[in-house]
């Protein structure tokens, strides 16, 4: 399946882990500031940027690493975990009503997520 991203979106585009080689490999790519490196992983990092976007995404939304994006960045979309609000899996696009329901159940999962990384966050403050 070919997958075609909405022109000019970038909205999933945001922080993702890399390995560290990648980080090492691409460092010159970078396209905007970076303000924080957390851990991910054995080998993985999360750049965190100035404005909560990939490091890697240019102005014009492409990608800067296309070729050596993470697995998370190849499967947006296609995998099932992991839909786009605004393309189907057959690559059509989701009418304005299905645009608004699909962000609604992704920025409950995302919350989600994010109440639980607290969770470990403040369990790792507490530990100190």
């Amino acid at each position: 399946m070919v997958w075609i991203c909405k022109k000019d979106c970038g909205n999933c585009c945001g922080c993702v882990p890399f390995t560290l080689e990648v980080i090492e490999k691409h460092k010159d790519k970078f396209q905007r500031e970076v303000i924080e490196t957390l851990p991910a992983g054995e080998d993985e990092v999360v750049v965190v940027s100035n404005t909560g976007m990939c490091v890697f995404l240019k102005e014009d939304k492409s990608c800067a690493i296309y070729e050596d994006r993470p697995d998370v960045c190849r499967k947006y979309g296609v995998h099932p975990d992991l839909p786009c609000p605004y393309i189907k899996p057959n690559g059509n696009p989701r009418s304005p009503a299905q645009v608004r329901r699909w962000q609604r159940i992704i920025n409950k999962q995302v919350d989600s997520q994010l109440k639980n990384i607290d969770k470990v966050l403040e369990a790792r403050r507490c530990l100190k």
